[in-house]
């Protein structure tokens, strides 16, 4: 791999900002620079890192089964469920329904009953 003329000045002017340092400051950057390389690189791997995250998930699938429980269904959608198979059970009804005198029959009852309420 060939370093660009840019990479090349830029390590030639670090190394010759680390030649003008004195020999005191070496040491220091060279004792700090290997107290963090000692320290452990696994620190993504510890609980409390991962324990925002965690929770956040743990929320987040108590809010989806509490919205998405079958058992907190509408009870409408049952009954209208339950009303289908009804007629689906009983052919008599059914003939009705599909029956265009019996829609002129229920637009003029339901006519009448909207001028009662009013």
């Amino acid at each position: 791999m060939q370093n660009d003329p840019f990479e090349q000045k830029v390590k030639a002017s670090l190394d010759n900002n680390l030649q003008q340092l004195d020999f005191d400051t070496r040491q220091q950057l060279a004792s700090r620079r290997q107290q963090v390389l000692a320290k452990p690189t696994n620190k993504w791997l510890q609980a409390n890192y991962w324990m925002p995250a965690g929770s956040l998930a743990l929320c987040s699938l108590f809010a989806a089964i509490m919205l998405f429980n079958p058992n907190n269904s509408d009870k409408t959608s049952n009954q209208d469920q339950i009303a289908v198979f009804e007629l689906l059970d009983n052919a008599e009804e059914l003939d009705v329904m599909t029956d265009p005198d019996f829609y002129a029959w229920i637009d003029e009852t339901l006519a009448e009953d909207e001028k009662i309420a009013s």
